[in-house]
């Protein structure tokens, strides 16, 4: 049987990367609008909230049970460092982060994008920025059928206004079938190991080429067929998506 729809997440599963990516690349810029302004206090608050960062992203590779609480505290910190800087100097970060994350997309992205050419219904659903993945997508030019459900700036302005979504991805994967009347039984979800409790919901559950060997015999034998482990072979992740 073939699924109507197919979900996945994005940083170590489609892209090299934790979480804080382009919050370091929003934070680098800003340490430089600073310097050429010499605003001393806001470069001592910037590099501390940098330090600070570090410290909580070891922490979050380390705690994978407690993620989304760590994720939450980073997306705060940021907010309140950045508080009163001008929405398009940030969309200018966003823009650079899109033309560099490029090189950190794993061959994966590109099987997701030709499924969801191909017709299916494919939600990149992440905890991460989503108008960096869209940044992604329109440098690229594909996976422009691809939903993309991430946190976001409601704000115009300023950054104060940040939606932060998807803290508890199997929750929001449950909300988001409810939401559009989908049979969960007709569902893939494709995610690294913070995502496992995603199996619990989705009809089938994809581990991503990049996650290790250990990670990937560990689910086949915990849940059997209920699980896909493509290689970044061509063809695949596109397979595995798709049940063909």
């Amino acid at each position: 049987m073939k699924p109507g729809y197919a979900f996945t997440d994005w940083g170590q599963t489609l892209i090299q990367e934790d979480g804080d990516t382009l919050l370091k690349c929003i934070g680098k810029d800003e340490i430089k609008h600073s310097i050429k302004g010499l605003d001393l206090p806001r470069i001592y608050k910037l590099v501390c909230t940098k330090r600070t960062l570090k410290k909580m992203m070891a922490q979050y590779r380390a705690e994978p049970e407690c993620n989304a609480s760590i994720l939450k505290e980073v997306a705060n910190l940021y907010v309140d460092c950045l508080k009163g800087a001008p929405i398009e100097r940030i969309w200018d970060s966003v823009r650079n982060y899109a033309a560099e994350a490029i090189d950190r997309l794993d061959p994966a992205f590109y099987e997701v994008c030709h499924a969801s050419d191909d017709g299916l219904d494919v939600t990149i659903l992440t905890r991460s920025f989503e108008g960096g993945i869209k940044g992604i997508v329109a440098k690229l030019g594909k996976g422009g059928n691809l939903r993309i459900d991430g946190s976001t700036i409601a704000g115009n302005s300023t950054v104060e206004d940040v939606v932060i979504r998807n803290q508890d991805k199997a929750m929001s994967l449950e909300n988001s079938m409810k939401i559009r009347k989908m049979d969960p039984k007709q569902s893939v979800y494709m995610g690294d190991r913070k995502d496992e409790s995603c199996i619990e919901v989705a009809g089938i559950f994809v581990v991503p080429p990049m996650e290790t060997d250990q990670f990937r015999q560990y689910m086949s034998s915990k849940y059997g067929t209920k699980v896909r482990t493509p290689s970044n072979r061509k063809g695949e992740v596109y397979r595995a998506l798709t049940m063909d």
